[in-house]
């Protein structure tokens, strides 16, 4: 019986492990494009903060805006606050679905001795889409679009997991070159 616990117990940590696989990002790229007469771009503003996405405010969106602009610099693309002067624009967007965790802390035991949990903690966040999208100024039509699935803000000015996942996601920008 020991061995068959021990057993068990091995197989559902490996499973737990497997199960835990690191955020992805996905990317569809026009196949017309050509990326090497990019050199300027502009941003459309961040998108307005929703009822139905709470932890998202417009300075998340300004941090995640501000994040996008520091890596394509850091990759030697200009930005511009004209968007007559840009090559190309950036918008992002941030959808999902609010959700909570919620378990019980500190003493007691259940069943036995009859007790319960002394208190509950919460914790909320978003389970969300973010997409970041890329149109050539000129022919105004979608050239690059990424997107990623991760667990964001976790509480307000906690943008951290969001500004993971723009990294992510502008990996592979521009398609072709080394990311920086």
């Amino acid at each position: 019986m020991n061995r068959f616990v021990w057993v068990m117990l091995v197989v559902f940590c490996a499973g737990g492990i497997v199960g835990c696989s690191s955020m992805k990002a996905n990317v569809d790229v026009a196949d017309d494009a050509d990326f090497s007469q990019y050199k300027t771009f502009a941003q459309a503003p961040p998108p307005k903060a929703e009822a139905n996405l709470p932890g998202y405010t417009e300075i998340e969106g300004q941090r995640l805006q501000d994040e996008i602009a520091r890596i394509l610099e850091a990759r030697g693309f200009q930005k511009v606050d004209d968007a007559n002067d840009a090559d190309f624009f950036v918008s992002f967007s941030v959808t999902g679905q609010p959700r909570a965790d919620v378990w019980g802390t500190g003493g007691g035991a259940w069943g036995y001795y009859g007790g319960a949990s002394v208190g509950v903690s919460t914790t909320h966040y978003i389970h969300a889409n973010l997409t970041i999208n890329m149109y050539d100024a000129t022919e105004r039509k979608l050239v690059w679009h990424g997107w990623t699935t991760k667990d964001f803000f976790a509480g307000q000015g906690d943008s951290d997991g969001a500004s993971e996942a723009v990294r992510l996601i502008l990996g592979t920008f521009p398609p072709g070159a080394a990311a920086k």
